[in-house]
């Protein structure tokens, strides 16, 4: 697909890359040269080969003095190896959980860069509402719409806010979808028709991607959230925009608005379900 924003959308292993060599430099080590992983490397199997030493005395019964009533030499050797096993365990389990938390945070990030690129032709169309409705069937440009685009940006309930703000849709009706953006423009051109279809495609392919990859570091409820979405049939419209425009060629005028209609009004169900995956997502990276 066009790289319509290079340099601000990248992939989802690019940036699941970026950020972990960022946990790792935070670190002051790299991830596999951490004392915690030198050692669990070296001794994962000490506990399995401790509690096999503790059958094996106990079998022998010579660890317990019943004279002295005391543990014997060997006896005392045991709870050596026990504890250092038990140790061992507490080191292992507490070091899956460390690196639990450090991929599903690779994981998390790399499915906010993947709702990013589904709702970027959004928040390009909020810009150019913003910017002033466009001139149309010989009418004079309006007033555009408020917003906030730093605060859509760094700001989630905003972005839903904005997103389903009834003024906005309102505005749909006015940007022809086989017309390229007004402002800003795309790089290489394209039309919104395009624009919103490449990047709900290259979104699902991300969805698909980081699931695939990371889906045992991910919550089932992060995991069933993106494949709401995923299945959402508004995102589903807008992954088939071409063909619907392709089957509607002798139309003068075919607006986003038309495009987005149906039977139904499925839009506020997808922006609901937008909303419920960003509750389980970080904010938005620089």
């Amino acid at each position: 697909m066009a790289d319509y924003d290079e340099g601000r959308s990248r992939s989802n292993n690019s940036v699941a890359s970026e950020w972990l060599l960022n946990a790792k430099e935070s670190a002051g080590d790299t991830l596999d040269d951490l004392p915690v992983e030198r050692t669990v490397g070296r001794m994962k199997y000490v506990p399995t080969i401790c509690a096999f030493a503790a059958v094996v005395a106990g079998i022998t019964g010579h660890s317990w003095n019943e004279q002295t009533r005391r543990p014997t030499l060997f006896g005392w050797m045991i709870v050596v190896v026990a504890f250092v096993s038990f140790v061992v365990a507490i080191i292992m389990v507490r070091s899956d959980q460390n690196k639990l938390v450090l991929l599903r945070g690779v994981a998390k990030k790399a499915l906010r860069e993947a709702l990013d690129r589904a709702l970027y032709p959004f928040e390009l169309l909020l810009e150019n509402a913003a910017y002033g409705l466009p001139l149309r069937s010989g009418t004079e440009r309006t007033a555009g719409i408020e917003y906030d685009g730093t605060r859509f940006y760094r700001d989630s309930e905003y972005s839903v806010t904005k997103l389903n703000d009834p003024a906005f849709r309102d505005t749909w009706s006015r940007f022809e979808i086989r017309h390229d953006p007004e402002y800003p423009s795309l790089t290489p051109s394209s039309t919104w028709g395009q624009f919103f279809a490449d990047s709900a495609v290259s979104a699902d392919k991300m969805f698909d991607s980081t699931i695939t990859k990371w889906r045992d570091a991910l919550d089932v409820t992060d995991v069933v959230q993106v494949e709401a979405l995923r299945c959402d049939e508004f995102f589903q419209r807008l992954k088939s925009l071409p063909m619907l425009l392709e089957m509607n060629q002798h139309m003068a005028e075919f607006s986003i608005a038309t495009a987005f209609s149906g039977p139904q009004d499925l839009y506020p169900q997808f922006i609901e379900r937008v909303a419920a995956l960003l509750r389980h997502l970080p904010p938005r990276t620089q």
